[in-house]
């Protein structure tokens, strides 16, 4: 999600530069904040519905656990977690391994997003299994398939990092 992306922002405003990054392989990246004055991280997800989850924490949350995730895109979707440790061949190469698989409607856009099992952080949204429909990709759901999404588990990237979860 980082690569060929040197900064972020957000409104027009640079949050922060890319730290490190790791795609293929792995899916997630690490960036610097500017200054928390602009950009104060905070122990919430967007809901994209006015409200905000607050993060407890994280977890493995087992197969069959509820798993919602906020997404640019698609906004607040749920679903359920289906497998741990998928391989994703996303094409061109760009294989991604220890993934984990759920039934929540992920689109473009989405990639990065929080995934979280009630209050519990689970992942970064990875990407997932795309359909044409109406000149664009969509999730399954709007085809009348089931979704198949992917996240990148959030533990990894932070060990990776060295890096600890914001709670609220």
């Amino acid at each position: 999600c980082a690569e060929g992306f040197p900064t972020f922002s957000r409104n027009g405003v640079t949050i922060g530069r890319t730290r490190a990054y790791s795609f293929p392989g792995n899916d997630y990246a690490s960036v610097n904040i500017n200054s928390p004055s602009t950009w104060n991280p905070q122990g919430a997800v967007d809901m994209y519905n006015g409200f905000a989850r607050v993060v407890r924490g994280r977890s493995q949350a087992p197969v069959g656990s509820s798993l919602c995730k906020s997404g640019r895109t698609t906004g607040w979707t749920c679903g359920t977690i289906q497998a741990y440790n998928q391989t994703v061949n996303y094409g061109g190469g760009d294989i991604v391994s220890g993934l984990v698989r759920h039934s929540a409607c992920v689109e473009q856009g989405d990639s990065g997003g929080s995934n979280m099992s009630g209050n519990f952080a689970q992942g970064v949204s990875s990407g997932g299994q795309l359909y044409s429909s109406g000149g664009r990709l969509v999730c399954g759901q709007k085809v009348g398939l089931p979704n198949v999404s992917f996240y990148q588990p959030v533990g990894e990237a932070l060990s990776a990092y060295g890096l600890s979860l914001i709670t609220g």
